[in-house]
């Protein structure tokens, strides 16, 4: 009850036999920085147009999904900053849920990454890696969004020059 005057509290207690689990340390061989001990895990991106047009200026925004069975979201490393020489990168926080179904949990995080060229020519993003530890096959696997490089266009329009004013 809420504790009003026409409800009881009661305690209650449970007690179960006792259990063993076995407990094991993270590999030596383990190379990542998180430890993920998972089920699967999964790393896609996706662009808000299929094939996105890069222009001066204009953000474009990826969103990397990471997939993982067998964790919850806390878990999950939040993906590091990418410096770019041509362009200014945004992150918002990531989106997480947990899903739980007759197999366990599961975790879903959804990053949000704005990339605003600054100069035309070659934008060159790196691969994201992620190292984790397959419970399946008690082996370390590696999820990895490949590479890419885009054209970047000019502006649109012409930058309106701002005089300067000196006192």
């Amino acid at each position: 009850g809420r504790g009003s005057i026409f409800s009881r509290k009661e305690s209650v207690s449970a007690v179960s036999e006792p259990h063993s689990i076995l407990v094991k340390t993270i590999p030596n061989m383990f190379s990542g920085e998180n430890w993920l001990p998972a089920k699967a895990l999964s790393l896609k991106d996706s662009w808000k147009e299929a094939l996105p047009t890069f222009r001066v200026g204009e953000p474009v925004n990826r969103s990397v999904t990471l997939s993982v069975a067998g964790l919850s979201s806390s878990t999950l490393p939040v993906l590091s900053e990418v410096n770019l020489k041509n362009a200014k990168v945004y992150s918002d926080p990531p989106m997480s849920e947990n899903p739980v179904s007759e197999y366990g949990i599961s975790a879903i995080q959804v990053t949000t990454i704005g990339v605003v060229p600054l100069r035309p020519g070659e934008l060159f993003l790196p691969e994201v890696r992620i190292p984790w530890w397959n419970t399946q096959t008690d082996q370390q696997e590696v999820a990895v969004l490949p590479q890419a490089t885009f054209i970047v266009l000019p502006a649109t329009t012409n930058a309106i020059e701002v005089p300067t004013v000196t006192i």
